[in-house]
């Protein structure tokens, strides 16, 4: 159970820290005043704000599951390995993604990154999945490109 508790207060606090970083990038006004930190302390508000629910919830659960007869609430170890094997393979992409922006683009990388993360995520179909990595990719790209007047040159 403490595993179920660690993860989220662990990636709160990344997250926080990640944010507390990109507010202190300087400010350099694009079309509408975004300065490059403006991006990633979105992401990070929103990955703190899950972050933080999930907590909550694991939290609740553990609460509840004290309370329950002896073999109920017990950790389940093959459901902590495979969450913590889902942890790795998120870690992995997202550094492989970062480091084949360059070679490959902005929106074979991601289209890549959200896919796979998309299967291990639990969707039914590959298909699905691409499906869903091509259309965030490409939609991601089009609100820079065209929204912010931000060009991606790689």
């Amino acid at each position: 159970m403490m595993a179920r508790i660690a993860v989220p207060a662990c990636v709160l606090v990344v997250a926080l820290t990640y944010g507390f970083v990109a507010l202190r990038y300087p400010a350099m006004p694009l079309r509408r005043g975004l300065g490059p930190g403006f991006f990633p302390a979105i992401i990070a508000a929103a990955i703190a704000f899950l972050a933080l629910i999930e907590l909550a919830r694991q939290v609740l659960a553990a609460r509840l599951a004290r309370g329950a007869p002896a073999g109920k609430g017990r950790a389940d170890w093959s459901l902590i390995a495979r969450e913590l094997g889902c942890a790795a393979v998120l870690a992995v992409t997202t550094l492989v993604c970062v480091l084949a922006v360059r070679p490959l683009g902005f929106l074979a990388a991601s289209t890549a990154l959200i896919t796979v993360l998309a299967v291990v995520m639990g969707t039914r179909s590959p298909w699905q999945a691409l499906a869903a990595g091509i259309c965030t990719s490409v939609s991601t790209y089009l609100v820079f490109a065209y929204g912010f007047g931000v060009v991606l040159a790689f």
